[in-house]
């Protein structure tokens, strides 16, 4: 299974907006892979899959600051 179809698979069924969104990756990280999601209305966002290097902890940290950045 690629990236590709493991997003389309197991991570956008998770978001009913954005199930069937066409997905496809941003650059070549060096350390996350991103992908741009984007949907049939234009509406676009952007999907990182955070390196396995990093500890569980720092999802909480990346939380912390997106929700910071939304207010």
């Amino acid at each position: 299974m690629t990236d590709l179809d493991e997003i389309n698979a197991q991570v956008l069924p998770h978001y009913a907006r954005w199930a069937g969104a066409a997905v496809s990756p941003i650059g070549a990280g060096l350390i996350n892979r991103s992908y741009l999601v984007a949907r049939p209305d234009g509406t676009r966002a952007v999907l990182q899959a955070v390196s396995k290097i990093f500890p569980p902890e720092m999802h909480g940290n990346i939380a912390a600051v997106t929700e910071r950045l939304a207010a």
